[in-house]
């Protein structure tokens, strides 16, 4: 339609966002059932489901558009419930280069979700004046991306995760906008920071408990017991959720002692059940975010991967960065003599066996699992293998009918946010990702993305075609 062809990046106007559709020609994933569905037609006004019918023939309705989709399997929206969108993918800001690419990467981050399945992201720990900033032109429809949830910055100690997060001076925090990290010490401390959050549009509070570095780094001076529980304080008055990064057993236990609804990662040891029983009674949840720690095996895959589709999803600074930044991990002996700033790549490996029962031990104690990847954390966690995480859940004891449930309902539930995503039903916004392929019989099929839909606008490779 010539109005939307008139507005930058392909962006669709006021007036195309109130358009009537009516979807026909697919199989529909339910994520009540868990089965797929046929002879279903939707439709769609504006932004959201208006209703859905059987039919056995295409509809005819002079009110909405019909849409034929061409027999793909339509599965809700993705959820990621662990990303770091506004991470700009670069350590080396040395050169205005990639001060000036920082912006460029960030909306090819936020772009880069929709091109692959994921029209709903839950930020775990962003630059709070830049997410903020893109989250308002994203539900104003200046930019492409997911729905957005976000506490902005992380709530840590001195020097714990994410230990590659360094307090910015003043005039780099015009640049980035804003601390990825509060760093703080005291109860007074982590109020005055969650308070801040929350009035600068957090929607969730994000802290951690690790003992141990990712980054050879060695022991982590972590939060006290009294710094979480003005953590909690504040999360109660202001009725927010409260989500914990952990890596060990003590970090699960903590998670526990103050029942926060939400644990981030996987312990790389072995839990004790007695510890699993108790979250599972307290009703928590947990995002093991599995490939994680097996990015590690796959570098060399990662770097082929990036050598063929790289420059769509990355400016060349980054892109440069992320190579080099990935090279480094092949050089032997490993690490590099300035070892801190790389993860330890023999403890993940060590620990991934580990994260992978734990998992299955959760669930088959019936515990909460949601998905999400840590997409943006750093170089070995890159957008693009959302289907891994789900493949990685299929090993930890899952149906393919279950992942598909934990990336859509059990995501959105997690989230608090089921009554607007995570299922196709009437009243929700049209979400749609669509397959080729059955990923009832092979989950890795989701990775066959054909059509994005968002909010009734169709995106292929994260671009709108109409």
């Amino acid at each position: 339609m010539a109005a939307s062809l008139a507005l930058p990046e392909g962006l669709p106007s006021a007036n195309h966002r109130m358009n009537k559709k009516v979807y026909h020609h697919f199989r529909l994933f339910d994520s009540a059932s868990g089965n797929l569905k046929e002879r279903l037609v939707i439709f769609v006004c504006g932004d959201r489901i208006e209703r859905i019918e059987e039919a056995v023939a295409p509809p005819n309705s002079q009110d909405y558009e019909p849409v034929d989709l061409n027999g793909w399997t339509l599965l809700p929206g993705f959820i990621d419930l662990h990303v770091h969108i506004t991470v700009p993918l670069m350590s080396n800001f040395k050169s205005p280069k990639a001060l000036l690419s920082v912006e460029k990467q960030r909306e090819l981050n936020f772009r880069n979700c929709i091109k692959y399945g994921i029209t709903t992201i839950r930020d775990m720990g962003a630059f709070p004046n830049s997410i903020q900033k893109w989250k308002s032109r994203i539900e104003r429809g200046e930019a492409i991306g997911p729905r957005v949830y976000t506490p902005n910055s992380f709530i840590t100690s001195k020097d714990g995760p994410p230990e590659r997060a360094p307090r910015l001076p003043l005039p780099l925090t015009w640049i980035f906008g804003g601390q990825l990290a509060e760093r703080v010490s005291t109860p007074g401390e982590v109020r005055q920071v969650a308070l801040n959050n929350l009035r600068r549009g957090a929607d969730f509070l994000k802290t951690q408990y690790a003992k141990e570095s990712m980054f050879f780094q060695g022991r982590l001076v972590t939060l006290s017991d009294e710094c979480l529980a003005a953590l909690k304080r504040v999360a109660a008055e202001r009725h927010v959720k409260v989500a914990m990064h952990h890596t060990e057993n003590i970090g699960f236990k903590r998670g526990i002692q103050f029942n926060f609804d939400c644990l981030e990662h996987c312990s790389l040891e072995e839990l004790e059940q007695a510890d699993i029983d108790q979250f599972v009674a307290k009703g928590m949840a947990i995002v093991p975010t599995l490939r994680v720690n097996h990015s590690c095996f796959e570098i060399n895959e990662t770097l082929q991967w990036l050598e063929a589709e790289g420059k769509d999803d990355y400016a060349a600074e980054p892109l440069s960065q992320i190579v080099m930044g990935l090279t480094a991990y092949t050089r032997q002996p490993y690490p590099p003599d300035d070892r801190q700033a790389y993860l330890d790549v023999n403890k993940s490996e060590r620990g991934f066996e580990a994260t992978l029962r734990n998992t299955e031990r959760i669930k088959k104690s019936g515990g909460t699992i949601g998905v999400g990847t840590d997409s943006y954390g750093c170089y070995l966690n890159l957008p693009g293998f959302y289907w891994k995480e789900l493949q990685w859940l299929t090993q930890a004891g899952f149906s393919n009918a279950e992942v598909l449930k934990a990336a859509t309902a059990v995501n959105a539930r997690i989230l608090g946010a089921e009554s607007e995503v995570g299922s196709i039903a009437p009243g929700k916004y049209a979400d749609f990702v669509l397959v080729e392929g059955n990923p009832l019989q092979d989950i890795a099929c989701v990775r066959n993305i054909r059509q994005v839909i968002k909010g009734g606008i169709t995106y292929v490779d994260g671009r709108q075609t109409e």
